[in-house]
């Protein structure tokens, strides 16, 4: 379940991702009840074991939901030339490949 946020985040960067560092981009789960919460730590503790290291994504109670603008909507598969140029300027997938090897982007 949680294999695939995991292997498309490096959960070792306090604040954002790869070239995006602003809080905005750090990376957390959210969770709504004791059941997700225990889940939520459980996975973060086996990634912390599997680096050996801090993990810092953070596990917070979930909060009322606000849609990113429109503009931010599936951009991925509105704007694919500009998507792919900042992945591959920003080095994300290099860093998730050296992350994670195999497992990478994978679920």
């Amino acid at each position: 379940m949680f294999s695939l946020f995991w292997h498309n985040v490096d959960p070792t960067q306090a604040n954002g991702q790869v070239c995006d560092q602003r809080n905005q981009y750090r990376t957390m789960i959210f969770t709504h009840n004791e059941m997700q919460k225990k889940v939520a730590k459980t996975a973060r503790a086996r990634v912390g074991e599997e680096f050996g290291k801090r993990i810092e994504t953070q596990i917070m109670k979930a909060g009322k939901f606000y849609l990113a603008e429109e503009y931010h909507q599936d951009y991925h598969k509105n704007n694919p030339s500009k998507y792919n140029f900042y992945r591959w300027r920003c080095g994300r997938d290099s860093r998730l490949d050296a992350l994670w090897g195999d497992k990478a982007r994978q679920p």
